[in-house]
């Protein structure tokens, strides 16, 4: 080490003493290994953990792994219908979640979200037809949205099984409680393309 990096690890050290404890923890966490990972690493991970769910469930999802949602408009199929899958994990505030790159112009019929915290997975379902695109985060090019969820959001919209913003209710913990809310979703898809004119 030459003498510029000594002085330099001091000063980090120094600025690492000083600096406010994280509010999420993840050390402890069964996913802990997720905050190594990169963007699109923690991408795949939504998308298989929700292809494996539905497996666990008895269902037979149609995934590719090798394939983006760029290239086919979805990430997975089960059962003839679409689904695109965002990932996003708990901020720095440890209550907020980011999801990118949203896109209304492609073709899938429903959309999860996966919120994975130090010490709970939150996981969100909409039917396409019922997103709330005038609510969401529009990017500057126009092509693409951005998805804010949060644990403590106020804000309130009565989608039957869901809060806007507020995933706090959506934490899953068993594969059957999964497969219930993947049946609504499934029923609420149907009714949508039943009838076109509530599009």
């Amino acid at each position: 080490m030459n003498e510029i990096q000594k002085i330099a690890q001091t000063a980090l050290r120094e600025a690492l003493a000083r600096q406010k404890p994280p509010k999420t923890n993840w050390l402890d966490s069964p996913m802990a290994d997720l905050m190594h990972a990169e963007i699109d690493t923690r991408g795949s991970v939504g998308e298989l953990l929700t292809v494996k769910l539905l497996k666990a469930g008895g269902r037979k999802p149609v995934f590719n792994p090798d394939k983006t949602a760029a290239a086919k408009d979805w990430d997975f199929m089960c059962d003839g219908l679409t689904y695109e899958v965002k990932t996003a994990s708990v901020g720095k505030d440890g209550r907020t979640f980011q999801h990118e790159n949203i896109f209304k112009t492609r073709h899938y019929d429903g959309m999860i979200l996966v919120d994975i915290a130090p010490d709970e997975i939150y996981i969100s379902m909409w039917a396409k037809a019922e997103i709330p695109w005038r609510e969401l985060h529009r990017r500057k090019d126009g092509s693409y949205y951005k998805w804010d969820t949060s644990l403590t959001s106020p804000k309130s919209y009565d989608a039957g099984r869901l809060n806007k913003w507020c995933v706090r209710d959506n934490a899953v913990r068993r594969v059957a409680d999964f497969m219930a809310r993947f049946a609504q979703l499934e029923a609420d898809i149907k009714a949508k393309q039943r009838s076109p004119s509530d599009l």
